[in-house]
């Protein structure tokens, strides 16, 4: 465990950072089916809203990890995260997609520069023996984000309706934003960082964003439409589909720290924990898109999806990191980006190919394709 004092509550404070961030990553998704209906959209567009927001998203995560080479994290991550409040905030008061697809953009800009500043910052304040645990951590959260929101504005939104059940949620953002400001004082900027030329020429970081793409992209795309999987394929109320679609990112906040925990204890190596995670993970994928599966088979496969997309992230991080020693954050944002990408291409393709075939079998199928392409990927590396 990380030692008490400074350095855990710093920790700590770029943790909260995360969650906060990252409970922009589905809110949306998680009332799709109500906003359909509410405000005249289908399926495509549907998947639209997480394209312009991860799409932006993406575009951020590079200035953002230069940035934060450059001036430090704490002043990206405060920025980042007035962007995402804002963002949450106007979810409320959306009247037509045009407005939400608006308001999603400034949401992808704040997340984007949150993210990484968070996960800079996590890095800098604990020594290196204990980066992987403390990336691990930090990613804990940010599943944690993600999943929260799946289960939280799905209860409010039964409870209150859903613009105010966005409303409220934006109130643990602000709360989030001052713990940030009291207790994340500034750190260094990397000495002398290199320009984001060195990041892009090479081809190991390549590889690492098309492996966060089939791990952390894909724990993402999945949740975005697990919700609206589960209600369309078995009935289940909005509230129900959104606890149980909830924990494939849920489950991260314990896959995450355990896959950092593997490799600084020398269980594994990090290019092990790929492999094998990336491998379950179109296992997983195939399983769903089984037509037919009991319900039971179904949570089982989301359950292992959970531990499967998460646990390797510590190690693409890190290894992101290593690679460009005198450019990390700007390495790491590339690679972010990349995953992130994804995330925005294949939310509406989802969509798509659910409307012209009506299952999900055939966009969990695809899904698997491209898991087994990241395996293939990993030779390289």
């Amino acid at each position: 465990m990380l030692d008490s004092g400074p350095m855990a509550i710093r920790l700590g404070a770029a943790c909260l950072l995360g969650w906060a961030t990252t409970t922009n990553y589905t809110n949306h998704a998680a009332v799709i089916p109500v906003l359909m209906v509410e405000l005249g959209f289908g399926p495509v567009q549907a998947g639209l809203l997480s394209t312009v927001f991860f799409v932006t998203l993406a575009i951020a995560c590079v200035p953002a990890g230069m940035l934060c080479d450059r001036l430090g994290p704490t002043r990206v991550g405060t920025a980042g995260l007035a962007a995402v409040f804002a963002s949450n905030l106007a979810l409320g008061y959306a009247r037509h997609l045009p407005d939400l697809l608006a308001i999603k953009v400034v949401g992808g800009v704040g997340c984007g520069l949150a993210f990484i500043a968070g996960m800079r910052y996590a890095t800098l304040v604990v020594p290196p023996a204990r980066v992987h645990q403390a990336l691990g951590l930090y990613g804990g959260f940010v599943q944690l984000g993600g999943g929260t929101a799946l289960y939280l504005i799905p209860l409010l939104t039964s409870l209150m309706g859903w613009r105010r059940a966005f409303i409220l949620s934006s109130a643990l953002i602000a709360l989030s934003t001052a713990a940030w400001l009291r207790l994340a004082p500034s750190v260094r900027p990397t000495a002398g960082a290199a320009p984001l030329t060195e990041a892009t020429r090479s081809p190991k970081v390549w590889t690492l964003g098309l492996v966060h793409s089939v791990t952390f992209g894909l724990a993402v795309l999945v949740g975005i439409w697990v919700t609206t999987f589960l209600v369309h394929d078995f009935g289940l109320s909005l509230v129900e589909a959104g606890a149980a679609g909830s924990m494939i990112l849920v489950v991260g906040v314990l896959s995450r720290p355990f896959g950092g925990w593997l490799i600084d204890r020398g269980a594994l190596g990090a290019r092990a924990v790929m492999k094998m995670t990336v491998l379950a993970g179109a296992g997983g994928l195939l399983v769903l898109a089984w037509p037919g599966r009991p319900l039971v088979v179904a949570a089982v496969a989301i359950m292992a999806l959970g531990v499967a997309f998460n646990a390797p992230y510590a190690a693409v991080m890190n290894t992101a990191g290593a690679i460009l020693p005198r450019a990390p954050g700007a390495a790491v944002g590339l690679v972010s980006a990349v995953g992130v990408l994804a995330i925005a291409v294949g939310a509406p393709t989802v969509g798509a190919l659910l409307a012209s075939t009506g299952s999900f079998s055939l966009p969990f199928a695809c899904l698997a394709v491209f898991s087994l392409l990241g395996f293939w990927a990993l030779s390289s590396l």
